[in-house]
């Protein structure tokens, strides 16, 4: 009987959202699209820009004379609400001038509101062209 209720409440509840994501370079801005069964307007979309592939030469300090790699570093992030009714939600992201597509992806999360927990999580390529 426990097993039964407890099977039962947890359908009850509102299945997590599945999410896609796309990324593509518009007018200098990283447009994303999230696209995904589950959405609703109580809920925040956040996609944030990372890029791969950054080195960086120490000059003086502790690590004077070192190569540093530097991955999945932020560039830019944006957060929306899922309009009522709309699977697909889009954000626009401002990356800094001068950043091209290669190495840059799009890390998108779902969360109940502001640190209120993850629901879903997905990424995406940017797709190739300039930001500049």
């Amino acid at each position: 009987e426990e097993a039964h209720n407890t099977v039962k409440a947890a359908l009850a509840k509102p299945a997590a959202p599945r999410a896609s994501a796309a990324a593509k370079v518009v007018a200098g801005k990283v447009r994303v699209e999230v696209t995904g069964k589950g959405l609703e307007p109580a809920q925040e979309v956040v996609a944030v820009l990372v890029q791969d592939g950054q080195v960086t030469e120490v000059k003086a300090g502790e690590n004077s004379r070192r190569t540093l790699q530097h991955e999945r570093v932020a560039r830019a992030i944006g957060t929306a609400r899922p309009k009522d009714g709309s699977a697909t939600t889009t954000l626009e992201l401002s990356p800094p001038p001068g950043l091209t597509p290669a190495g840059l992806e799009v890390i998108v999360f779902v969360q109940r509101g502001p640190a209120q927990g993850l629901l879903g999580a997905t990424s995406a390529k940017v797709a190739a062209g300039s930001t500049k």
